[in-house]
């Protein structure tokens, strides 16, 4: 049987994630194959959910058997007698039967309906998860089948497009974050400090800040005292809501900041050791006077199996990487990203690494505070556009931007 087009939302909200999909009419029909990764157990229940659909609706179609009914026949055979041409039928066969009355065939779809998707539901993932699930008509918006449709879970990714929504109303899709960067007296090539203050730029990496580093070298800076963050164009909120949710030091769960660099994550890389039973050799990037590096992992013997737990945890200020675990002899490289805790000491001791490569020397250190009146603008370091950043937000699904 030919699956007809289909047009409905079905939305669901569940710890791992919430799925929202609407049908169209190009939705897939027969012949059509549709997977979904396996990870996604509850994904592929929907997706069975969803190719149920339309078959049970099909039943609920009454059957055109005469072409257009009542119509008459003026050609040959019963001329004006007024009678309706009954169609052509082979030996033994029978007459099709008369369509059966709409309203039953509504009522008796909507039943089987209702018993299919319970019956998938009962027998996947779902049957022991918190969701909410709505289907309905867009046509007439009558409920097809609900299960918990009232029901207050977390939106979790669908949220982002509300954000990029506002946003780009707000802001517009031209609009562009600013980094200044202020000198307080001293010399033609010295500073008594750097300040950099962020308005909030979440596309800020670490090429980049290298490149802004350049400029301030081209700017005639060789000398610096302190480099001062100041992050104070934000308030002192640094997690969203939500995010008591899950604690933990993963990526995704990075703290938000005026001032911020590379989503405020650390990459942690780990390679086995030059010998075995000796310590992994283990990389951060980008490294800085920030972190402290705790390598308790070892080099197991090749073919061995790979345990690796990699934490990140403030330890006053600075911010510690534990690396535990062991990784065999001829495994390939492991990355893993952690979350930091002060966003803007982490971009400070980023920019100071990366202006002494540049051959800047330093006679202080980096803290946090404010930019003083007086301190002169020396540069100013523009974001890509928000419609850019908007975009990659949305393809990533990035928690920090959004």
């Amino acid at each position: 049987m030919e699956i007809p087009s289909y047009s409905e939302w079905f939305c669901v909200c569940s710890p791992g994630g919430p799925l929202a999909i609407r049908l169209s009419s190009s939705f897939p029909g027969k012949g059509t194959a549709v997977t979904m990764p396996r990870r996604c157990a509850p994904a592929r229940t929907l997706l069975a959910l969803l190719l149920v659909l339309p078959a049970v609706r099909a039943m609920a179609e009454p059957l055109d058997v005469a072409g257009s009914s009542g119509s008459k026949d003026s050609g040959s055979g019963a001329a004006g007698s007024g009678a309706a041409t009954a169609p052509m039928t082979g030996a033994g066969s029978k007459a099709p039967k008369p369509p059966k009355d709409p309203k039953a065939g509504e009522a008796a779809a909507a039943k089987e309906l209702d018993a299919a998707l319970r019956d998938i539901i009962a027998a996947g993932p779902l049957a022991t998860a918190r969701a909410g699930i709505l289907v309905a008509d867009v046509e007439t918006g009558q409920t097809l089948f609900a299960r918990d449709p009232d029901v207050l879970l977390n939106p979790a990714s669908n949220v982002k497009l509300v954000t990029s929504a506002a946003v780009l109303a707000r802001l517009g899709p031209e609009y562009r974050f600013d980094t200044e960067f202020y000198v307080d007296g001293g010399a033609a090539d010295t500073a008594r400090a750097l300040y950099v203050k962020g308005k909030g730029d979440p596309s800020l990496l670490t090429e980049r800040l290298w490149a802004i580093a350049g400029d301030l070298v081209h700017l005639g800076l060789r000398r610096i005292g302190d480099i001062v963050v100041d992050d104070s164009y934000f308030d002192g909120e640094r997690e969203g809501p939500g995010f008591d949710q899950e604690t933990g030091d993963r990526s995704y769960l990075a703290r938000t900041g005026a001032v911020s660099l590379n989503w405020n994550s650390i990459a942690v890389h780990v390679a086995p050791g030059d010998r075995r039973g000796g310590k992994a050799r283990v990389e951060l990037e980008p490294a800085s006077d920030l972190f402290e590096v705790d390598v308790r992992a070892t080099t197991a013997p090749p073919g061995s199996r790979r345990r690796l737990a990699v934490s990140s945890v403030r330890a006053g200020s600075k911010q510690r990487i534990i690396v535990e675990g062991r990784i065999p002899q001829g495994s390939r490289l492991q990355t893993v990203w952690r979350r930091i805790d002060e966003p803007g000491l982490y971009l400070g001791q980023t920019l100071r690494r990366l202006l002494e490569i540049r051959g800047v020397k330093f006679a202080g250190k980096v803290r946090s505070g404010t930019v003083p009146r007086g301190a002169r603008l020396v540069h100013v370091a523009e974001s890509e556009s928000l419609g850019e950043i908007v975009r990659r937000l949305n393809k990533t699904s990035n928690n920090f931007v959004a």
